[in-house]
């Protein structure tokens, strides 16, 4: 077992190193609220705000609505709108999802029923849009139940 450690230690000496994150050149940022891309105006305004201080990716905190026992993103076109034209200037996105008890045991359906509104969401986006993926800020060490250890966490 002592020889992992070396093994791991050895490895991570010779391979090369990449400082850059893949992918993504510039800054990123996140978008937490939906004013930000509510209208055409507030989209343009972050846009332009991106490229002067030369932002590459942005985080867009999505919220959800539930009808029928389903749920759907809200203000989805104001979204893609903000995505299209992102991409347009070369701006990457990513849909930013987060509760710190999303993934306990009793919100496992919740949450993937919200993936997959995110997935058929990103269904109808085109390629230009260059939307990278999903993100989660869950954070459940802040909730009662991750801090009373045990079964519930």
């Amino acid at each position: 077992m002592r020889l992992f450690p070396v093994f791991l230690l050895a490895t991570m000496f010779v391979s090369p190193v990449n400082l850059s994150a893949q992918g993504t050149d510039g800054l990123g940022m996140w978008v937490w609220s939906n004013s930000s891309f509510s209208n055409q105006e507030a989209r343009e305004k972050l846009v332009q705000f991106c490229l002067q201080h030369h932002i590459r990716h942005l985080d867009v905190h999505v919220e959800m609505s539930w009808d029928a026992q389903k749920p759907a993103l809200k203000n989805p076109g104001a979204l893609k709108d903000l995505m299209v034209l992102g991409g347009q200037r070369n701006i990457t996105s990513s849909i930013l999802r987060g509760d710190p008890r999303m993934f306990f045991f009793q919100k496992h359906g919740q949450t993937l029923e919200e993936l997959r509104a995110i997935i058929a969401f990103s269904q109808t986006i085109p390629q230009e849009a260059l939307l990278k993926g999903i993100k989660y800020d869950v954070e459940p060490y802040l909730t009662r139940e991750w801090k009373a250890g045990g079964e519930t966490r």
